[in-house]
């Protein structure tokens, strides 16, 4: 269903930048310079490709396609909207949902979070015999993102199986956690 989505949408941008004539009969592409086309068709393209398939590399080539865009333009005007495009793309980055903090909390080693429910943590240690212990806690977790439009903060309340219970608060900018 994505993939549909996705031809349709790249064919739809082709259509927009490349075939359709003005209303005026003049032909719209003699009015924007063909470097300009190519980084609004590239950007569009890859920014709905990021969106619908959450390849990372694909929101990259969309910012890099708008700041390329600014240079492109001249007018105030342009730069304007161009900006305006540009915090889209830092907004759109940014993460609205629990599972954000879980994928979060699973790229760290010291926790392992395989269900919404339960998180495990592991930390390992060298004793005084010079043996390598390693010790294994299960918590119950409760987690919640607010977004507040240009960050989001996440908040993970585990409980473990003895009642010790612990808080990890995290601040999402521009789509990336850092740990508080």
């Amino acid at each position: 269903m994505y993939v549909i989505l996705f031809v349709g949408l790249t064919l739809f941008f082709y259509y927009v930048l490349y075939l359709k004539k003005a209303e005026g009969g003049e032909d719209e592409s003699a009015i924007m310079l063909p470097i300009a086309r190519f980084l609004c068709f590239s950007g569009s393209v890859a920014f709905f490709a990021w969106m619908l398939f959450d390849l990372d590399p694909l929101y990259w080539l969309a910012v890099y396609s708008v700041i390329c865009l600014a240079f492109c333009f001249q007018a105030k005007r342009k730069k304007a909207i161009l900006l305006c495009m540009f915090l889209f793309l830092y907004i759109a980055r940014i993460p609205m949902t629990e599972a954000s903090i879980l994928a979060h909390m699973n790229e760290q080693e010291r926790y392992a979070c395989v269900h919404d429910l339960e998180c495990v943590e592991v930390t390992s240690s060298v004793g005084p015999d010079g043996a390598y212990r390693t010790k294994v806690e299960r918590y119950d977790v409760d987690t919640s993102v607010t977004w507040y439009g240009l960050f989001s903060i996440g908040l993970m309340d585990m409980i473990g199986d003895d009642g010790t219970k612990k808080t990890i608060t995290s601040v999402n900018i521009g789509g990336y956690w850092i740990d508080l």
